[in-house]
């Protein structure tokens, strides 16, 4: 089939198709009857799964945990999985983030890259191949998730009621071949503190929207109780804003009350280097101040030196390999529940770490600050060979479709790869693109969206008849 004359025929539903998805807020919310991830997440669900049933396809909703669009009747299966679910838009878009706008061949929205824009091109991959009429000697079934983005409960459910893939692939990453990803722990930290010092006290804190997310904002308010301090307030913002370029303000309330607002640049958990870190920037600030106390004035200082260590060496927790790189630490949230502050840590630690270890290390360095520790999300590292007949297959396709050099590659992002026995992340982002997941202005590039569509349709015919 020449696929361009599929993509111009079908070029203004694909988009228009892409915008009413990136219309719905899929963030997760409380559970209600049928939607286990709130309304919202259930509505794109739907939304998708109708979108595969008007096209002719066998579709399947588990329960609001996942659902399933199929073509073929093989007996083995080629699982393609992405998600319908995506993280708080959080502040300051240049368009709004979710009206699926187009600017200059661009759909933007949160979503449009991470990760509807990757299950949209699955779709019409898959009607391009019943157009042609082709025939999967394996059943292809492209797999929606509906909680990717917090703890993979619904990939859990539904491997738990439908047969697992012989073999798949994650529309969740980037080009060319993704073989390898970082393990991940989410550890909630806590420990009771006394907010009350001589120089000032701390009233309320909070920062961040998700523990995989770089912060690109905290705030707190503080009650100045030294007079001197308060005289010289402004002055030292001042000067901790031109010594280290800190985007730091603090405004004056009521009864010697002031807010402090720091504001960063947002990324992706696993790559918090490409980010500033909001939390770092305002706990570095409140340390500066000197709250008087010294057991307060310890908690400052090793929460801004643990939001700032974006690869564990400040705080012991470095490890390294040749085949993935270094660890990385992520501090996406803080807050504030009665006496004590809680934090939420994402790390990505290398693939051939254990992760009993990567837990004891993370433990020890917590403990001993005085913190208690839960891990709240664990995903073991992937990593298939690079000469697997599976990476083959697709470097081959990648450099026909782009006529660009193919390679494989490891990430510390993690997909739904790995919640198949056989499978590795294969687009959608291209190399020498911004890497836009969670991202403020997330957008999907038409041309690129087009392009995508190209590969999958190849990659689901060459491996569905491997």
């Amino acid at each position: 089939m020449d696929m361009d004359i599929f993509l111009n025929k079908y070029r203004e539903e694909i988009i228009s198709s892409l915008k009413e998805f990136i219309k719905i807020p899929s963030v997760i919310s409380p559970p209600r009857p049928g939607a286990p991830f709130g309304p919202k997440v259930a509505k794109a669900l739907d939304y998708v799964l109708n979108l595969g049933d008007s096209m002719g396809f066998e579709v399947k909703n588990l329960d609001g945990y996942a659902g399933h669009v199929q073509y073929g009747e093989g007996d083995e299966i080629l699982g393609i999985l992405t998600h319908v679910d995506v993280v708080p838009a959080g502040s300051g878009w240049t368009y709004p983030p979710f009206e699926g706008q187009v600017h200059d061949n661009r759909i933007y929205g949160r979503g449009a890259v991470d990760d509807k824009g990757p299950g949209i091109a699955a779709l019409y991959a898959l009607l391009a191949l019943k157009e042609q009429g082709f025939m999967p000697q394996r059943t292809i079934r492209i797999i929606y998730g509906a909680n990717e983005e917090n703890d993979w409960e619904c990939v859990n459910y539904y491997f738990s009621r439908e047969k697992m893939p012989q073999i798949g692939l994650a529309f969740d990453g980037s080009y060319p071949v993704i073989n390898g990803e970082k393990g991940v722990l989410v550890i909630h930290m806590e420990k009771d503190i006394e907010w009350r010092a001589p120089r000032f006290s701390i009233e309320d804190i909070k920062g961040g929207t998700a523990a995989n997310a770089v912060p690109d904002y905290c705030c707190c308010t503080i009650e100045i109780r030294d007079q001197g301090l308060g005289g010289e307030v402004a002055d030292l913002q001042r000067a901790f804003v031109e010594d280290t370029g800190y985007d730091v303000s603090i405004t004056s309330m009521d009864g010697g009350r002031y807010r402090v607002e720091s504001r960063g640049q947002p990324a992706h958990g696993s790559t918090p280097e490409k980010g500033k870190n909001a939390i770092g920037r305002l706990f570095k600030f409140l340390h500066f101040l000197d709250s008087g106390d010294e057991h307060l004035n310890e908690v400052l200082f090793h929460i801004g030196r643990l939001a700032m260590d974006h690869n564990g060496r400040d705080t012991g927790l470095f490890v390294k390999d040749e085949v993935s790189g270094s660890m990385t630490v992520n501090v996406g949230i803080v807050g504030k529940n009665n006496q004590a502050i809680y934090l939420k840590v994402n790390t990505r630690y290398p693939v051939t770490y254990s992760m009993d270890r990567a837990v004891e290390d993370f433990t020890r360095m917590a403990e001993g600050l005085g913190y208690k520790c839960k891990v709240e999300n664990r995903l073991e590292p992937l990593y298939v060979k690079e000469d697997s007949y599976i990476i083959n297959i697709l470097k081959d396709i990648y450099q026909k479709t782009t006529g660009q050099p193919p390679y494989a590659f490891t990430i510390g992002g993690a997909t739904y790869a790995r919640a198949l026995k056989n499978g590795v992340a294969f687009g959608p982002t291209f190399p020498g693109r911004p890497e836009l997941a969670h991202q403020r202005d997330e957008y999907m590039d038409i041309q690129d969206l087009m392009t995508n569509i190209k590969i999958y349709t190849e990659a689901m015919m060459r491996l569905s008849m491997a």
